[in-house]
């Protein structure tokens, strides 16, 4: 049961997570009004931001969560933290509400990162499909980011760009309950 809670919980983390991600460039352009090069530089300024951000929270999450004894708290605090980036840019369509997003969703991710691999291993049904297993969860990964691609591009077409966020936050939701629910790791 916890393992297909947190096979479960991490796909619709990563597909809320990738219908963002996929459509960055036409969320400045499209959605905030942005030319292609002042999306350019928004697109520089939000990765760098992800990635600065995500690889610090990445490297003190983990060590925190083994002193605090805490796996699976962190992987539910990340996963909601990214839904709640998601309601920045939904209600203000601005480049600086896609910054505080990249902010927030750094910090969920680098904390995710860091112990979610954690969380996998104390899931396992049994230590002699453990490869299987883990496997599987990959899958989750790699189909959560297909996914959210081609979901991006149908709530888009069907939404437009305010319903890629609502998806995204109910995805988040629906990820971080999942993974709160597993009952063997604290």
């Amino acid at each position: 049961r916890d393992f297909y809670l947190a096979l479960s919980g991490k796909f619709f983390m990563v597909v809320g997570t990738t219908i963002i991600t996929t459509f960055e460039l036409y969320i400045f352009t499209d959605y905030i009004g942005q030319s292609t090069k002042s999306a350019a530089n928004s697109i520089s300024i939000f990765s760098s931001i992800m990635l600065f951000i995500g690889v610090f929270f990445a490297l003190v999450s983990g060590p925190l969560a083994d002193k605090l004894n805490r796996i699976k708290m962190p992987v539910v605090i990340a996963t909601f933290a990214l839904g709640i980036a998601a309601l920045f840019p939904l209600f203000v369509n601005a480049a600086w509400a896609m910054f505080v997003y990249a902010v927030i969703a750094a910090f969920g991710n680098g904390l995710y990162n860091s112990v979610d691999g954690a969380l996998n291993m104390d899931v396992l049904p049994s230590s002699d499909t453990a490869g299987k297993d883990l496997g599987l969860i990959n899958l989750a990964n790699t189909l959560g980011q297909m996914l959210g691609a081609i979901v991006a591009a149908a709530v888009v077409g069907s939404f437009g760009y305010r319903g890629i966020f609502v998806f995204a936050v109910i995805m988040e939701i629906i990820g971080g309950c999942l993974i709160f629910a597993i009952r063997r790791v604290r």
